[in-house]
């Protein structure tokens, strides 16, 4: 015999679906955040490589153009080391983030804009160093 609606056992019925839904929503944001992750790191080895290029700037200085050889070298350390320090902190953002229950699948994307904007200051610590403006 059913149970006439609105009893505990449709209660039970409807916890379970819940329940199911949570833990399939943690299972994608668990695959999204850890398909983020490692799509970062290449890119974030890609920007480390193009922090090798910022010492060109270099090429402007002598003649009338005097440069500030440590504003380069400061441009260099920041766009080079920058982006591995913010995909560290993006993987540990995203681990603590996904333990205490919240979504996580939004931080490697910000991690990717964040290494971005940290080469792209740092290239431009450099050419300032190099009068380039």
């Amino acid at each position: 015999m059913d149970a006439p609606a609105g009893t505990d056992a449709d209660t039970s019925d409807i916890r379970r679906e819940i329940e199911a839904d949570r833990k399939a929503s943690r299972r994608a944001d668990l695959m999204l955040t850890i398909l983020g992750l490692v799509l970062l790191v290449p890119a974030v080895l890609w920007f480390v490589w193009m922090s090798a290029w910022i010492g060109a700037v270099t090429g402007q200085c002598g003649g009338a153009n005097v440069c500030n050889d440590d504003a380069i070298a400061f441009g260099r350390v920041v766009a080079g080391l920058g982006p591995l320090i913010v995909w560290v902190l993006t993987a540990v953002g995203s681990i603590v983030r996904f333990v205490r229950g919240g979504t996580a699948w939004w931080i490697p994307p910000i991690g990717f804009l964040v290494a971005w904007g940290v080469l792209y200051a740092g290239a431009e610590i450099a050419h300032w160093g190099a009068n380039l403006r």
